[in-house]
């Protein structure tokens, strides 16, 4: 059912009506506006308001024209019953842009300034409408007849004919559902709470995870450079690179809601990273099976760091090209539209990646018995890698999941929770990689300082 609120009644702008006479040029034509006050003045105190009375004392604009002046300085007559009228709003309408952003904190580069006058859509249509007074209904607006031509937040342009008292309808089906604002769906009071709490939680958790990346891929580049055999190191090294664009990508966010082509271009990277991230788990995972189960065949594990390199490399560049720009930047962090179809190759590829990497998890529990033939404390230690790489993709998986699931069923601190989760990816992959390992890390140490030395 359609519900329309009328706004209190309004003026009209900039047209100057008169009243023609034919003994005056229309040169010497005077303003009705003292007719008018004549007319009130003349009403008797104790008579019955009439409707139209009432609206003319809330200053509708009372006409009784025969003639007017346009925009271009043409007389025209009223015999042809219509007139373009400018009304100006009571109150500062919202444009469509800016309803979009505060009912589901999206684009938040696509809405408009507060000074900007330019002509927009509003959040909720509205029409030009007069009071009936022919017919006997006492509540009688018409808004048909009327033509709008173009709303703004301050005022609306309309052609309509000529009556005595025009005002603006709005449209509010569903208001009280739709107009809700995204903080409060988020649990936040308003939107600079939600501001400070979500901008304080990416600072914080993606700067520790970028300190943890960067120290664990300064261990993992002085393996790389000692190691006889590099494929290993070298996978691991790709993988350890991947985290640090990620949280540098998130950490950018922060930053660029407010400009469009900032947005673009992190919501490009987080799809990037996010790819690269568990592809590289995936294909570590795969890398441990075939040392572990297949034995130690740098043949294989090439074609592994190949096939790394291959599919992230297609996945991210050739969506990206078939698929419009307009994606990019449209939701909550710069992500990517949930309603575009590159948002579901984001999700689908990501989802793929961790489910290969856990499929391969449970080859190595069913072929943990007829390993290949390594010496033990190689097989302890991979096994070791084993379980801490299962912890990893799980925790990612978890991570992203939480966050998709704050965006499209809004929970009181959930969208947060799946912030902070995300943002410590880095801070976990240190972990389970070992770097928080105090007899790992000091062998690392006492390996430097004898190469030093």
């Amino acid at each position: 059912m359609l519900r329309t609120t009328c706004f209190s009644l309004l003026s009209v702008y900039p047209v100057e009506w008169i009243k023609e006479t034919t003994n005056s040029n229309i040169e010497n034509q005077r303003p009705i506006r003292t007719n008018v006050k004549r007319r009130r003045r003349s009403l008797p105190g104790k008579k019955t308001e009439e409707p139209t009375d009432k609206f003319k004392r809330e200053s509708a604009m009372h006409f009784l024209t025969e003639s007017f002046l346009d925009d271009s300085g043409n007389w025209y007559s009223t015999l042809n019953k219509t007139i373009k009228l400018t009304l100006l709003f009571t109150r500062r309408q919202e444009c469509e842009q800016a309803f979009y952003y505060r009912t589901t904190g999206r684009m938040k580069w696509n809405v408009p300034e507060p000074d900007d006058l330019k002509p927009c859509n509003t959040a909720h249509p509205v029409h030009c409408t007069f009071f009936e007074t022919k017919n006997p209904n006492p509540v009688n607006w018409n808004t048909v007849t009327c033509e709008n031509i173009k709303p703004n937040q301050t005022h609306i342009d309309c052609i309509c004919p000529i009556r005595d008292v025009y005002t603006v309808f709005s449209d509010t089906q569903d208001a009280s559902v739709r107009n809700v604002s995204y903080w409060t769906l988020f649990g936040m009071r308003d939107e600079e709470r939600h501001s400070v709490v979500t901008r304080t939680v990416v600072l914080s958790t993606n700067i520790v995870s970028m300190l943890c990346s960067f120290v664990l891929l300064g261990i993992t580049m002085f393996k790389l450079v000692r190691s006889r055999f590099r494929s290993i190191p070298l996978l691991h090294f790709i993988l350890c690179a991947s985290f640090p664009f990620l949280h540098a990508a998130m950490l950018a966010q922060s930053f660029v809601l407010h400009s469009r082509v900032g947005c673009h271009v992190v919501s490009m990277c987080l799809y990037a990273a996010g790819i690269m991230t568990t592809s590289w788990l995936c294909c570590e995972m795969v890398a441990t099976f075939q040392i572990l189960i297949l034995g130690n065949s740098r043949m294989k594990v090439k074609c592994n760091l190949m096939f790394g390199l291959f599919v992230p490399a297609v996945m991210i560049t050739v969506p990206s090209l078939l698929v419009e720009r307009n994606a990019f930047g449209g939701d909550l962090l710069c992500l990517l539209a949930r309603e575009s179809f590159l948002f579901h190759i984001f999700v689908g590829t990501m989802a793929v990646d961790l489910l290969i990497g856990l499929v391969v998890r449970l080859l190595v529990e069913c072929n943990i018995e007829t390993p290949a033939y390594l010496g033990p404390l190689i097989i302890e230690k991979l096994l070791v890698h084993v379980h801490r790489m299962t912890s990893m993709l799980l925790y990612v998986a978890v991570s992203w999941s939480i966050l998709f699931f704050s965006m499209f069923i809004p929970k009181p601190y959930l969208y947060h929770i799946g912030i902070g989760t995300v943002s410590l990816q880095g801070t976990f992959l240190a972990i389970t990689l070992g770097v928080i390992n105090k007899q790992r890390f000091m062998c690392y140490l006492k390996a430097l300082h004898g190469k030093n030395e």
